[in-house]
Parts: structure tokens; C-alpha cells; sequence
């Protein structure tokens, strides 16, 4: 995950250890607040000018209505009001959504950790001046990288894949056809698949330049062996474990 600031400031401190492991929600950054926070008051401040206006025009209806009632008043005053009044309830609305904004602005001065895993390094020091907001030009604070579970992305050819289909028809309920299927995995320097993941994604169609379809196998990794971008061996059983007779050639 690219950490990206949602709104511009002064970056006020770093509230982390360049690859330590974070959980999620765990603050990372925290920008300058004051003038988000002063933004607010001014929202709330607003708000409630919008609550008295719409009040007394309330109560201008309310005084209209038996004097409309006993002719006194001309109806076109009293939709003049009654329409006053809505209009007033309408700018409480928007000085209600008002303040949501600026307490939603305020709230992304703290930036938390979205996932949990280890985290890179800051690509900005305190004092910094932050752009937020546009997705494309906004700053990478930094990385974090999830690690448990981790992901193994792996390639079958159209041939394997046909033939664990073939199995699947045949009643198998194991291989690189079906979802849940057992994986072993054995790094570079191991000659056993001592490591077990289990199958949880494979695409939904074939690359036609390499005649292979992707798959995914899901690996605990509590222990932090396992690292991003590291490349193993994997071994996708045919079938479910059965009894055979061994002869000898």
C-alpha cells in the first residue's frame, strides 16, 4: 500500500521507525491541524446562524398562519414565508454537510496505517510542506507491505491445466483447478516442500502470449521467513493422498 496525505499542511512529526512492523490504525503521520481545526469552528459557527435563521423563520410561519386564517394576511406573504422558511432549513442542511467535511479534513491530518505490516522508510522529513487531495500529483509518504499472510503468484501451462481439470471431472477434489487445494512450496535453497500454502485465486482466463493461467496460494507467515518478492518452487498435488503398490522395475 502507497501511503498518500488526503489534505495539504506542514507535516508536524513522524510517529514511526523507518521498517518497523505497524498494525493497523497505528498513527504514521500527523499533519498540521490548526487550520483545519480552526475551519471547523468556523463550519460550526456557520451551522448554528443557520439553525437561528431557520428558528425564526419557524416562527414566522407560525405567527402567519392564524392571521392568514382570519384574512389579515395575504396568502402570498405567508408562502412567502413558509418558503422562507424552507429555504432556511435547506442552509442548515448545507452548513451540516459543511461540518462533516471540515471534521472529515481534520480527521485526515492524523494518518493511520491502513493495513498491517512492515513499513519502509519516510520519504518525508517534519517540516515538509504536504499537497494532498489529487490522486495523480499527491506525495508517497511511504510503503507498507503486508506479510501475513503472504501471496505466492504462480504460472500453469494450458496443459497442466486442462489435466487437472480432467481430474476434476474425474472426482478429484484437489490440484490447480480447484480453489482450496493444497500447495507445497520450497524455497531456492531446499530440496523438500516442507512449506504448505493453500490455493485461493486462479484467474479467469489464459494468457495468450505465454499459453499460462495465473494463480495464488495464501502462506502463514507469522514467523516473517517468507519476504516479498522472493521466489520459491511449487508443487500442486494431482490428487488427494491414496494407498498404491510399489513394484520394483
Amino acid at each position: 500500500v502507497e501511503v498518500r496525505p488526503r489534505v495539504s499542511g506542514y507535516l508536524d512529526e513522524v510517529a514511526f521507525k523507518d521498517g518497523q512492523f505497524v498494525k493497523k490504525g497505528d498513527l504514521l503521520f500527523v499533519i498540521d491541524p490548526r487550520p483545519f481545526e480552526r475551519a471547523l469552528e468556523a463550519a460550526k459557527a456557520e451551522l448554528e446562524l443557520a439553525k437561528t435563521r431557520a428558528e425564526n423563520a419557524g416562527r414566522d410561519v407560525e405567527r402567519g398562519r392564524p392571521l392568514v386564517e382570519r384574512k389579515i394576511m395575504s396568502e402570498k406573504v405567508f408562502d412567502d414565508r413558509a418558503n422562507a422558511h424552507r429555504e432556511a432549513e435547506a442552509q442548515v442542511k448545507v452548513a451540516t454537510a459543511r461540518v462533516r467535511i471540515a471534521e472529515l479534513d481534520l480527521s485526515f491530518t492524523r494518518i493511520a496505517a491502513p493495513v498491517a505490516g512492515r513499513i519502509g522508510r519516510s520519504l518525508l522529513s517534519t517540516g515538509a510542506y504536504i499537497a494532498g487531495g489529487g490522486a495523480q500529483n499527491t506525495p508517497v509518504l511511504t510503503t507498507i507491505v503486508s506479510q501475513d499472510p503472504i501471496h505466492l503468484y504462480f504460472d500453469v501451462s494450458e496443459n497442466n491445466y486442462i489435466k487437472y481439470k480432467r481430474l476434476g471431472q474425474k472426482g478429484a477434489k484437489a490440484g490447480a483447478s480447484v480453489v482450496g487445494s493444497l500447495v507445497l512450496i520450497a524455497l531456492p535453497d531446499e530440496r523438500d516442500f516442507k512449506h504448505k500454502g493453500q490455493l485461493d485465486f486462479i484467474d479467469n482466463r489464459l494468457d495468450t502470449g505465454t499459453g499460462t493461467l495465473r494463480a495464488r496460494a495464501v502462506i502463514e507467515n507469522s514467523a516473517g521467513f517468507f519476504s516479498p518478492g522472493m521466489f520459491a518452487r511449487v508443487r500442486v498435488p494431482g490428487s488427494p493422498p491414496y494407498s498404491a503398490m510399489l513394484l520394483p522395475d
